[in-house]
């Protein structure tokens, strides 16, 4: 028995001689690969961003933000763009930020954007900073994908 197990770990790689089941050799190092943050789908001429990360903060945002441009360059010709924060639990100015730049980056192109948040604290930091007057506000994505189709139409 105890043969037949170590002929099978032989045949998947692992165990034994102490080498990478990937066939890397020793002490390379292999990149981390970084957590997907967002999701991007396109409905009608809206992009929607669905953010996975919880906690939106310093270079958290920085990766959402090349996230974001990657996938957005990828799924083509959405003018509108709606963010939805509905997984979001907290995030900070940083990440304000990156929203404003994405607003610029939407109107350039002559389309809308629109933010969809659940958590009252979120929605709270948009009120404490007026942000809720520049970005409009939704429950729903569907709602939000309304919103700024009818708008830019």
């Amino acid at each position: 028995m105890n043969l037949n197990l170590r002929k099978l770990c032989e045949l998947a790689g692992i165990g034994g001689d102490g080498a990478d089941p990937s066939g890397k050799p020793p002490g390379i190092p292999v990149p981390p690969v970084p957590d997907l943050l967002v999701t991007v789908e396109c409905l009608g001429q809206t992009l929607v961003a669905t953010v996975i990360e919880p906690d939106l903060t310093g270079p958290r945002v920085a990766e959402l933000s090349h996230q974001i441009r990657v996938a957005v360059a990828k799924r083509g010709p959405g003018k509108n763009l709606v963010v939805d924060l509905q997984n979001v639990e907290h995030l900070d100015s940083t990440c304000l930020g990156l929203l404003v730049e994405l607003l610029s980056a939407v109107q350039s192109r002559g389309g809308r954007i629109a933010v969809v948040s659940a958590a009252h604290r979120v929605e709270a930091l948009f009120k404490l900073t007026r942000l809720d007057k520049v970005f409009p506000i939704q429950r729903d994505v569907l709602m939000a994908v309304r919103l700024v189709e009818s708008q830019a139409a």
